[in-house]
């Protein structure tokens, strides 16, 4: 039926589609929990809801009309947080990357701490759903190589001949 060469090749197709679908799935799988301010947050990632007066206050190092800011906590004390920031979200949703500036921000511009956290059992129902859909999609399509040979009438002479 498929020869040894035919099945390694089918196994690297389908490892291939596990792999993406675990790249796929990984950025995706992640809560937000509220916690108190006063909770330790150091060398986790942290989004930070700013205030009214925060917003105004923080205009200069984070630019106008700031919601929220996400970042990795370097420190904590009764002041504030200090943060490496990755991503900012302005009054109407749009994203600004960034890539780990340093930010103070007062304990008094903010409203609302949340943590990230990893949520494992999101990650393996969405890895297991995009690698069955991958697999499904490359065996569906002949994807894998597996077109007829020539002993099964797949190839050889046609009767077709060329005259000059």
């Amino acid at each position: 039926m498929f020869s040894g060469a035919a099945i390694a090749q089918i196994a690297r197709r389908v490892q291939l589609a596990l792999m993406a679908a675990a790249v796929l799935s990984s950025s995706a799988c992640y809560t937000y929990a509220a916690v108190p301010t006063s909770q330790p947050l150091v060398e986790q990632s942290a989004e930070f809801r700013i205030t009214d007066t925060g917003r105004i206050e923080l205009v200069r190092q984070l630019g106008p009309g700031i919601l929220t800011v996400e970042g990795r906590v370097v420190r904590q004390d009764d002041n504030g947080w200090t943060l490496r920031v990755y991503r900012l979200t302005d009054l109407r949703g749009q994203t600004t990357t960034w890539t780990g500036e340093v930010v103070e921000l007062p304990r008094a511009s903010v409203e609302m701490v949340t943590r990230r956290d990893f949520d494992r059992s999101r990650s393996v129902l969405a890895t297991a759903a995009i690698a069955g859909g991958l697999t499904l999609f490359v065996l569906s399509r002949s994807l894998l190589g597996g077109g007829s040979s020539a002993e099964e009438g797949g190839g050889g002479n046609t009767g077709a001949s060329i005259r000059f």
